[in-house]
């Protein structure tokens, strides 16, 4: 079968081959131990989904699927790891002939002052000495989460690991509490943060509408596992 453009669409990934693929993207953006706290955190979520005996792992699934995403959120070391050690600059090479620059339209948040017409930060431009600048960047990620995280005291940081260690607390009491009764609104809890999108105040809005939505499940989930 082929799409509309002629080719040939991509194999669907089965659950460990998303999981593998995802513990290999972890050990990059951050290392083995963080990668290894994924495979952790997923592996007790299929272990007490197959304790359920039935046949499918939808929870594993949205469980593997929303983690990473929080485990993964974009921030500074990521941005300069996705520039300098993927293949940014033989695509640009491949792409474009004779002489041209390369230009940066960032929001670094230590940098951005002003904002744009939707509250966020206004993006500035910088030519391509950034690119060095970014491989330092990259090379410090040990840093992220730490005291010496000078990043890491933005407020959407602060917000992104708060988001992210919610979660990990949540699964914790999923696979403590899972039963056939409870099971539906176990997985509705692990989709809420597919619907935490946007930048700045448009994802707080969407955060508080989540942390209602929540709240809600969770005391339903509570009362089913009772």
């Amino acid at each position: 079968e082929q799409s509309a453009g002629g080719h040939t669409p991509a194999p669907e990934l089965t659950l460990e081959e998303t999981i593998e693929k995802n513990v290999a993207f972890l050990t990059k953006y951050q290392d083995e131990d963080y990668a290894a706290y994924y495979r952790v955190l997923v592996d007790r979520v299929s272990k007490a989904e197959l304790g359920l005996t039935i046949n499918v792992q939808t929870l594993t699934q949205k469980v593997a699927q929303q983690l990473f995403k929080l485990m993964a959120y974009k921030d500074e070391y990521e941005v300069a790891r996705l520039y300098t050690d993927s293949d940014f600059l033989k695509e640009v090479e491949e792409t474009f002939e004779g002489d041209y620059r390369i230009k940066f339209h960032m929001a670094p948040p230590l940098l951005a002052r002003k904002l744009d017409s939707q509250g966020r930060p206004k993006k500035m431009q910088f030519g391509s000495w950034m690119l060095k600048g970014l491989g330092m960047v990259a090379k410090m990620r040990g840093l992220r989460g730490t005291k010496l995280d000078l990043f890491g005291y933005h407020a959407d940081r602060k917000l992104e690991r708060q988001l992210r260690d919610d979660y990990q607390q949540l699964i914790t009491n999923i696979t403590e509490n899972l039963n056939s009764t409870n099971y539906r609104t176990a997985i509705k809890l692990a989709q809420i943060p597919a619907e935490i999108r946007g930048f700045g105040p448009v994802k707080e809005k969407a955060v508080a509408a989540s942390k209602d939505k929540s709240a809600q499940l969770l005391a339903e989930f509570e009362r089913l596992s009772a």
